[in-house]
């Protein structure tokens, strides 16, 4: 399992991520494990934080839900992760892995309880499936014609093959889905569904008052 996380240097953020780094935790507890950040060079530990290309003026800034074609009143940062992704495909063994796990900074992590929630799908030998997890039992006002957006964003799965869909359609999803308002994780559950990738609904991996969820990893 492949696991990492964006920070923004400017923020509460780095020193979470510190904390988890001095203790072996969260994503540090993974089999191996990424951290970003959008902004200056940072060092986490003896580990230098990889630098996600400037994004310019398609950086994040807040949604606002009255303007049009805006899903969230959150981050508007799909752009930002996109490029990450980039990062992470071209600086990271993230493919070598059955699976990689993108996380929030702030989220409390149990790579272990994950482990037992992805087990079924994880592969005996080869490549396994395209598969990504939908963790959140929420439509989010879903218009016709659309699908509930069932990924939040502070923990996302995705196989190996579901990653390799994804880098390999990336441009695809920029080119014919309506992004710039959107949120990363938006941006993802569309693109992935948009690409053919497979869902597995697992609505007790998480625990998030957005999505009325009550069930840390199946506790």
């Amino acid at each position: 399992m492949f696991c990492w996380a964006v920070v923004r240097p400017r923020s509460y953020e780095p020193g979470l991520m510190k904390a988890q780094y001095l203790r072996g935790a969260g994503i540090f507890s993974c089999d191996q494990h990424a951290v970003l950040c959008n902004g200056d060079d940072m060092m986490l530990g003896k580990e230098k934080v990889l630098r996600i290309p400037d994004t310019g003026d398609q950086g994040a800034k807040m949604g606002d839900l009255d303007d049009d074609g805006t899903t969230t009143n959150s981050w508007l940062n799909a752009f930002i992760f996109i490029k990450a992704w980039k990062v992470i495909q071209e600086e990271t063994p993230a493919l070598r892995h059955d699976w990689t796990v993108k996380v929030d900074p702030d989220t409390v992590f149990f790579p272990d309880r994950l482990r037992y929630h992805i087990a079924d799908h994880t592969p005996v030998q080869g490549d396994g499936e395209s598969l990504y997890l939908a963790n959140c039992d929420r439509d989010f006002g879903a218009g016709e014609g659309d699908h509930p957006a069932q990924l939040f964003g502070s923990l996302e799965v995705f196989s190996r093959e579901a990653l390799r869909v994804y880098l390999d359609g990336t441009v695809r999803c920029q080119d014919e889905l309506d992004w710039k308002g959107w949120g990363e994780d938006y941006f993802m559950s569309h693109c992935m569904d948009h690409l053919g990738v497979g869902r597995v609904d697992d609505f007790g991996m998480l625990s998030d008052k957005r999505c009325w969820l009550f069930a840390l990893l199946g506790l």
